[in-house]
């Protein structure tokens, strides 16, 4: 597998343009902030689009990639056809200009829906600037979904102590259910103490498996904090977000128990159910194209030995 390492100072990314573009790992001076699969050192580039979540999981190795041209389950009626989370989140990229700290990579479909995408690492700093342009002659309905994880360090305090991750947001929090359809259930950020897990502005290791979208943040930036590490989430160009919070509690084939990944993904759909659910997919007319910018940006903070019983944690 083609793998391309950006590098500068003490952080560095490592990019798999044979497996969805993807950042399959960011570390800083030494750190690892993004989540990998117990089974990523197994996984090989699907040559068909997986159509359905079990295959897709199956060939997930955890870390950013890019959902695209759907996000959530594939639309049986869509053509070209699509796959779960979209084709091009696992399909192969072509590789452009590369220097020691970005690389520009190249995806299209057979009707002519392209993306180009730049991965660039600064200090601290790992950033995404994605064109999508409809070069086709019929309008395509789209979903787009930066699956951006984190893991590693950044969720160590959760995984191996009983400690307490923050999580600072804005928009309204509207709970999906695992299969990323709207339950109904939606209110102003953080949430409500009835619903399960109790209100989203914090994570520890009781956290139930969960997800669920924020309409409209203003600005478009969530930060998730830790007694040692700070990850900063911000985007331009998409209207919401997805959370997902999975801390070991998944104990079904494959996750059994043994995936630790917390999901900060910006997106143009205030869900994760494809482009077939009737609310937000963009239509894309011939010719036009969107531009899009997401970061992470990895600090050093210094809370001390932060708790559940912190913050008014559960308890």
């Amino acid at each position: 597998m083609n793998r391309l390492t950006l590098a500068v100072g003490g952080t560095r990314a490592l990019v798999l343009p044979d497996h969805g573009g993807a950042a399959a790992e960011l570390t800083v001076d030494g750190t690892s902030v993004l989540a990998r699969t117990p089974w990523a050192a197994e996984v090989l580039a699907g040559r068909e689009p997986a159509s359905d979540e079990a295959t897709w999981v199956g060939r997930w190795t955890g870390g950013w990639q890019l959902c695209f041209p759907n996000a959530g389950a594939p639309d049986p009626d869509a053509r070209p056809a699509q796959g779960f989370h979209g084709v091009a989140s696992q399909d192969r990229w072509s590789v452009g200009d590369t220097g020691d700290a970005h690389v520009d990579l190249h995806w299209a479909d057979e009707a002519g829906l392209s993306i180009r995408r730049r991965w660039v690492v600064s200090e601290n700093t790992l950033a995404a600037v994605t064109t999508a342009r409809n070069g086709g002659e019929a309008s395509r309905p789209i979903g787009i979904a930066e699956h951006l994880i984190l893991g590693g360090e950044v969720l160590a305090p959760v995984v191996d102590a009983d400690g307490m991750l923050r999580i600072d947001a804005s928009g309204l929090l509207v709970e999906l259910d695992y299969a990323g359809t709207p339950t109904g259930r939606r209110t102003a950020w953080p949430g409500e103490e009835a619903w399960p897990g109790g209100n989203w502005a914090r994570v520890d290791r009781r956290t139930p498996a969960r997800v669920a979208a924020l309409r409209h943040p203003s600005p478009g930036i969530v930060t998730v904090t830790g007694p040692r590490l700070r990850a900063t989430v911000s985007w331009e160009g998409l209207a919401h977000a997805l959370l997902w919070e999975e801390i070991g509690a998944s104990t079904d084939a494959p996750w059994n128990g043994a995936v630790h990944a917390l999901g900060v993904e910006p997106t143009s759909t205030p869900h994760g159910a494809g482009t077939a659910y009737p609310d937000g997919a963009i239509d894309l007319a011939p010719g036009q194209s969107m531009t899009w910018t997401t970061r992470l940006e990895i600090g050093i903070t210094d809370m001390g030995a932060a708790t559940p019983a912190d913050e008014g944690g559960r308890a």
